[in-house]
């Protein structure tokens, strides 16, 4: 998984650097099966059994309804060169096993065993779709809890995974309950969630996010030609969060709901070759750099 991420990182830079509008992902119906059924086996939600998405952001997949004979058969017909990727062969990956034990094991049984989990795949995202359109109202931060209390269970975390999602904040099941569990409870003080970089906070009726880097954190980049300066309007980077997609701090700031007095020495550091940003308070490291932010032993 940690591989596929930076794979789709440096296809989402490679895009943005030429200003493609789609990076075309090779999935089948097949793929999407396996992808459903091992959801399954580890454990899902809605949003899993909904399996891979036709397109999210600027990758689409165009083969997905269709199934590996039918493309195979095309191939041939044209006789079209093949690579097979070694690693669909390696059993020391689950998805590898799985297409060799457990799947022909569940098509004796169910020899229509893919179309059913297709057909799973397609409910769950219509489904989901709805879900998403109900929570959508109230996935912004800060979200007022006492409102978004009054939704069904389904409704009120798919809120706040969109609204997590939405700033690109890491989260699982786990987090959905412990933060469900703040909006539900009584208005009372400040009550708090830790997340992977970032910390939810109920403040009376108010949900808001506040991002945790270090503060007045020295930095120890890398070898090389490196300056400090204050963020200027205009500047973008490729946070490590969002795996390398370009956005302006300012937007960033936005999202992270930065207030404008903080904004204002905001520092970065940039690359003196190119100028490009490598670190930002408030934001972190950009993508695929090493350099490193440490806490302040003082």
């Amino acid at each position: 998984a940690a591989a596929r991420e930076v794979r789709y990182a440096a296809l989402a830079r490679l895009a943005d650097e030429l200003g493609a509008v789609a990076v075309l992902l090779g999935h089948t119906a097949r793929d999407q099966a396996e992808t459903v059924l091992m959801r399954i086996v580890r454990g899902t939600g809605p949003a899993g059994l909904a399996g891979m998405p036709a397109r999210r952001d600027c990758f689409v997949r165009p083969l997905l309804a269709l199934g590996r004979e039918t493309i195979d058969t095309y191939v041939v017909a044209r006789g079209l060169a093949v690579w097979d990727d070694p690693m669909n062969v390696d059993p020391s990956f689950a998805r590898v096993r799985m297409r060799r034990e457990l799947l022909p094991a569940l098509r004796r049984e169910n020899p229509q065993l893919d179309a059913a989990l297709l057909r799973l795949a397609s409910s769950a995202a219509e489904w989901l779709e709805v879900i998403d359109a109900a929570a959508a109202p109230f996935a912004t931060l800060p979200i007022a809890c006492a409102a978004l209390a009054r939704q069904p269970a389904a409704i009120r975390k798919r809120a706040v995974c969109l609204a997590l999602e939405a700033l690109a904040i890491d989260h699982d099941a786990v987090h959905l309950t412990a933060i469900d569990e703040l909006v539900c409870a009584p208005p009372h003080g400040e009550l708090s969630v830790d997340l992977p970089g970032a910390r939810i906070v109920r403040t009376y009726d108010a949900l808001a996010v506040a991002v945790t880097p270090p503060r007045h954190a020295p930095l120890v980049p890398p070898p090389g030609p490196y300056a400090m300066r204050l963020w200027q309007p205009g500047d973008r980077m490729r946070p490590a969060r969002l795996k390398g997609r370009s956005r302006k701090l300012s937007d960033l700031y936005t999202d992270a709901k930065i207030p404008r007095a903080a904004r204002a020495q905001a520092r970065v550091v940039v690359r003196t070759t190119d100028a490009t940003i490598v670190w930002a308070e408030h934001v972190g490291i950009a993508f695929g750099e090493p350099a490193s932010v440490i806490p302040n032993p003082v």
